[in-house]
């Protein structure tokens, strides 16, 4: 966790935890996550959320599935933690092993890797951004159309 001195005061980084992901759809063209995020908000002051990055990799060998940029409006209210659910897609095509995996053992396993950007007035700039990293393993009976 950062901290900044600003004319405002001590300002300290959210941190921001992968929590888990599950699939919200599979279709044939790819599948949607539902990653959820847990983000800790140190500060006296709420801090609007105004965009997150993502990019998914397989597990497996690190390379690239997708990546993402998302919009959604969440706020970190002061002093607390705020639980984010991001949609994030990949295509079936870049799976590869990651695919066979799923097939041969009912699982694979997908990095996700990202940031948080926040308006932060109290820090300098007015902005911060907390990073976020973990691999998930997602299992085949999610992907075979639970379609939460």
């Amino acid at each position: 966790m950062g901290i900044c001195m600003s004319k405002t005061g001590i300002f300290m980084n959210p941190e921001v935890k992968v929590a888990g992901a599950d699939v919200k759809s599979a279709g044939l063209s790819g599948v949607t996550l539902n990653v959820t995020l847990m983000a800790g908000n140190p500060n006296p002051a709420d801090l609007p959320a105004t965009r997150i990055i993502y990019f998914l990799s397989k597990g497996s060998d690190g390379a690239s599935l997708s990546d993402g940029v998302s919009r959604q409006k969440v706020t970190l209210k002061a002093g607390d933690t705020t639980r984010i659910v991001v949609p994030m897609t990949f295509k079936f095509w870049g799976l590869g092993a990651a695919g066979k995996s799923i097939v041969t053992r009912g699982r694979t396993t997908i990095h996700i890797k990202g940031e948080i950007t926040f308006e932060a007035p109290m820090a300098p700039g007015g902005t911060a951004t907390s990073p976020f990293e973990d691999t998930v393993e997602v299992a085949m009976e999610s992907l075979m159309g639970s379609g939460r």
